[in-house]
This record gives structure tokens, C-alpha cells and sequence, in this order.
């Protein structure tokens, strides 16, 4: 017979790790988990799909570097909002997003957000131009961003995907992409 154990010195299983608090929508006490920021991180989304490995080597052959580019990760758990709440990850894009314009001679950046991304980066022009969000002014978007190249976003909701997924046509695609782009590189 196994002992049983004290509720604060039992092993959380992952289910408990992902959960979050439900009256906050933020984390629960004494669990903190948390995205790894950097591009090295996103390289290979899962074995066979190299999106993001073949979009970040094609952008280096053309001359960008890795003080050039920044991956965003946010906790696709909370809200929009709340990541700002809990990590001021609105207010650390912006900060970014100002520092690459000034130190890149002024050319304002151009944003690949993907999947939710996408919604999430729409979320965060509205935040990042508004009075009681970011404060950065009416022009705060057109004077930074040059370009926004939305990848797979759910603007008709995700019954797409869900067929993808079940068809295994992603990995396909990503892999016959990944083939058709290094070949042309």
C-alpha cells in the first residue's frame, strides 16, 4: 500500500500546471509556467512542421540577424489583457518594436504574427494606440510598423484547421514548403 500525500507535497499533474485561477483568469498560487523567448525556441514547432525554421533561415540569407528579429510568445491560457496584467508582454512588444525602429536607422518593422498571433497583434494595436492601453498615440502603428504578413490566422474560426489536423494535411504542407523554399534559396 502506497502512502497517501499531504495535498501540498503531491506531484501536480499537467493538467493542474495548466490550469489557471478561476475567479483571476491568472495563475494559480505556487504554480508559475511560462513560454521560452527566443528564436531558437520556435525553430521547429513540432517534428515535420518547419515553418518558422525556414522563415527564420530565409530571412538570415537575406541579411537579417538575431539583433534584427524578435519572437513574440505569449500564454495563449489568459486573455489578451491578462498577459499584460501578469507579464506586461503588450508593453515589452512595444518597447521592442521602438527600440528595433531606432536602432535600425528608423525603418519601422514588419510583423509575421500566426495563428492566434494574429488576433493577438490586432489586439495589440487597438492597446498599444489607445489613452488607457499603451499610450502611444493615434500614430503610434503607422509611424512603427511598415507591414503586417498575417500567417494562418482564425478570422472564420478554426474548422479549417480542425480538418487539417485530421487529414494530416499541415505536416504535408509544411514539408513540401520547406522543400520548395530551400530550393529556390
Amino acid at each position: 500500500m502506497s502512502p497517501t500525500l499531504a495535498p501540498s507535497s503531491r506531484p501536480l499533474c499537467w493538467v493542474e500546471h495548466m490550469s489557471l485561477d478561476n475567479e483571476t483568469g491568472l495563475d494559480i498560487p505556487g504554480i508559475r509556467v511560462r513560454s521560452v523567448t527566443c528564436l531558437v525556441a520556435a525553430d521547429y514547432f513540432v517534428p515535420g512542421y518547419f515553418f518558422w525554421a525556414v522563415l527564420i533561415a530565409s530571412l538570415a540569407r537575406i541579411g537579417y540577424e538575431e539583433k534584427t528579429m524578435y519572437m513574440v510568445v505569449y500564454d495563449w491560457r489568459l486573455s489578451f489583457q491578462n498577459t499584460e496584467v501578469r507579464d506586461q508582454t503588450l508593453s515589452r512588444i512595444k518597447s521592442n518594436i521602438e527600440l528595433m525602429v531606432a536602432t535600425n536607422g528608423g525603418n519601422r518593422v514588419v510583423v509575421f504574427p500566426h495563428s492566434m498571433g494574429v488576433l493577438y497583434f490586432l489586439h495589440f494595436m487597438k492597446w498599444v494606440e489607445a489613452p488607457m492601453g499603451g499610450g502611444g498615440g493615434p500614430n503610434w502603428c503607422e509611424n512603427h510598423i511598415k507591414d503586417v504578413m498575417n500567417i494562418g490566422g482564425p478570422f472564420l474560426g478554426v474548422p479549417k484547421a480542425v480538418a487539417g489536423l485530421f487529414s494530416s494535411e499541415a505536416k504535408d504542407v509544411a514539408v513540401a514548403r520547406y522543400k520548395v523554399i530551400d530550393s529556390f534559396i
